[in-house]
């Protein structure tokens, strides 16, 4: 009885960590080298438009690094068809997603659709909808990031759990 008693005392404290980790937030800035090895997935669109898009979008863009990034993504969505005036265009995404696995395809297309319906984007010189878009969709994917892509480790576990910090 003793046994069952430890048992179901240390199953009772993984679930308050769990649940206490799940409340807190933690600061990207501290891990972010960390993180981005969390989940190996890189987006499989042709690098070519995009380097094609940072030439072409460095005076459009100006010095605002937010506004320079939106005219960037703004650019390189378009090339690719991905968003058509503002909208996520999903059998665009499917067919850059083909050589991966179906477990893969599913996450990334689960994260694409939640992303959409939360982003809206605004627009000064360039609209921000595909760079919201895809901040989301990669922040998404690594929450969700599939076990063939994971990199289990301490950090990336409390990642999984816990909300990045909004300040």
């Amino acid at each position: 009885m003793d046994v069952l008693n430890l048992l179901w005392k240390m199953f009772v404290s993984v679930v308050m960590i769990k649940v206490i980790m799940a409340e807190e937030c933690i600061r990207l800035q501290d891990y972010l080298d960390e993180f981005n090895k969390c989940c190996k997935y890189s987006p499989p669109y042709p690098r070519e438009s995009f380097e094609q898009c940072l030439k072409t979008t460095t005076e459009k863009g100006g010095t605002d690094e937010e506004e320079y990034l939106s005219c960037v993504f703004e650019c390189y969505f378009d090339r690719l068809g991905l968003i058509v005036d503002n909208r996520l265009q999903l059998d665009k995404v499917s067919e850059h997603l083909q050589s991966m696995s179906e477990d893969v395809r599913s996450t990334v297309i689960a994260a694409y659709k939640k992303c959409d319906a939360e982003t809206t984007g605004s627009q000064r010189v360039c609209h921000s909808y595909a760079r919201e878009l895809e901040t989301c969709t990669i922040i998404e994917i690594s929450r969700r990031c599939p076990d063939e892509l994971y990199n289990p480790t301490e950090t990336c576990d409390k990642r999984k759990v816990a909300e990045i910090c909004k300040s």
